[in-house]
């Protein structure tokens, strides 16, 4: 095959060809970019205007949760019993000087209606059941609501006061009363030391007088009858006025027992001046404390979770009431008992210029739990109820509004 020379006709017209097909090649890719960036920045007044429009609406594929929101309040709170009874000694009926010479219980011993809590100059203090607080000495021929408490007391430990009447301090009640400091391990008190020795005097002249008249002539006989009548009537009315008291200073009265000591306040040898024990009973409440931006939230009724930390327990309450702090402060955490009485009113423990705010729970708390301080979270709000005169929301927006309404969600 012979090579056709470059230089020849046939040369010449091959590279024209190359050229025209080069050339041919350029303006194609010239014209084609140029298309590609009118296309790019160049739109018709029909696609602007597409293009402005929102897109189509499509199904909502997400799914609605529909919860219950809750706005809380959270303080912290003190468990203690709802009645606690300083019991104290009056410094009257020993006949001399008031020392405390036993304390036979410590803290945390149980008390019952007829316990010994203290013993002071040799003499018992004993706790009666009895809602009234004790103010006088009970003796023999006395009548009245605090009789008729002492033996409602003395019937319930199995002592009759039978033939007496309720409320009247007759011979029954007497030998009650002698049955109970029998059964303590004390002899029992009475008004007049001397009441023994009268006693028998008053039987003497009753017995001379029934000699007389066993020996009187007929004509002396009715002189003989009426003096041994009245001898025999003195004997009587001095037995109804005399024999077992009870001194103020040796009963305490309690309403609510048993009952547990929570402090012994005092040492034997000590004068007996100040609270000898203190006693707590009834079911564990909560006090705690609000400052008024919380108070405004919280209302009788709402519920509340009762948590101890310690214990790792939550229980449920509910709130009971909210005071002042003047009412908090004069609401005392206990009574001041002389020689006993009523047990004292509900415990406050808020701090001064706080409102107290008080839980019952919604059943018995477990004694563990006495003397604990705890969370208290009160249900202020609520989309499912709402609480206590606020109606009852629906879905999340019904349950925003609760929290908007000013309720606190966080925990301080």
């Amino acid at each position: 095959m012979v090579e056709q020379d470059k230089a020849t006709p046939g040369g010449a017209r091959v590279r024209g060809r190359r050229r025209a097909l080069w050339l041919v090649v350029a303006v194609t890719l010239v014209f084609g970019g140029g298309a590609l960036v009118v296309a790019r920045f160049v739109k018709s007044p029909a696609l602007v205007a597409a293009e402005a429009e929102p897109p189509a609406s499509g199904p909502v594929t997400v799914a609605v949760e529909r919860r219950v929101l809750r706005s809380t309040v959270t303080v912290r709170g003190d468990v203690a019993p709802a009645r606690s009874t300083k019991i104290t000694y009056p410094g009257a009926g020993t006949g001399g000087k008031p020392v405390v010479t036993r304390l036979p219980l410590r803290a945390g011993d149980e008390v019952r209606s007829g316990s010994v809590v203290a013993e002071v100059s040799g003499r018992p203090v004993l706790v009666l059941q009895g809602a009234s607080p004790a103010y006088r000495d009970l003796a023999p021929d006395a009548y009245g609501d605090d009789v008729r408490q002492l033996q409602t007391a003395l019937s319930g430990l199995g002592y009759s006061t039978k033939p007496d009447a309720a409320g009247v301090y007759g011979a029954g009640t007497k030998k009650a009363v002698a049955a109970l400091y029998a059964k303590a391990g004390y002899q029992v008190a009475t008004a007049n030391p001397d009441e023994a020795a009268g006693l028998r005097v008053a039987e003497r002249r009753v017995r001379d007088a029934k000699i007389v008249l066993g020996k009187a002539a007929p004509d002396a006989a009715d002189d003989a009858k009426r003096a041994v009548r009245d001898a025999e009537e003195d004997l009587a009315a001095l037995r109804d006025s005399t024999g077992a008291i009870v001194p103020i200073g040796e009963v305490a009265f309690i309403d609510a027992l048993p009952a547990r000591v929570t402090k012994v306040g005092a040492v034997v040898g000590d004068n007996a001046t100040s609270a000898l024990v203190i006693v707590s009973s009834g079911d564990l409440i909560v006090h705690g404390g609000l400052n008024r931006t919380d108070a405004a939230l919280v209302r009788p009724g709402q519920h509340v979770d009762i948590a101890s930390e310690v214990l790792g327990a939550t229980v449920s309450g509910r709130v009971e009431r909210i005071d002042t702090p003047q009412a908090a402060n004069s609401d005392q955490s206990t009574s001041d008992q002389s020689g006993g009485g009523q047990a004292g009113n509900d415990q406050n423990t808020a701090p001064p210029g706080q409102m107290s705010v008080l839980v019952i729970p919604d059943s018995p708390l477990d004694p563990k739990f006495d003397g604990q301080d705890v969370r208290l979270t009160v249900e202020s709000a609520s989309t499912q109820g709402g609480g206590p005169g606020r109606p009852a929301g629906r879905g999340v927006g019904a349950g925003r509004r609760a929290v908007a309404g000013g309720a606190d969600l966080g925990v301080r």
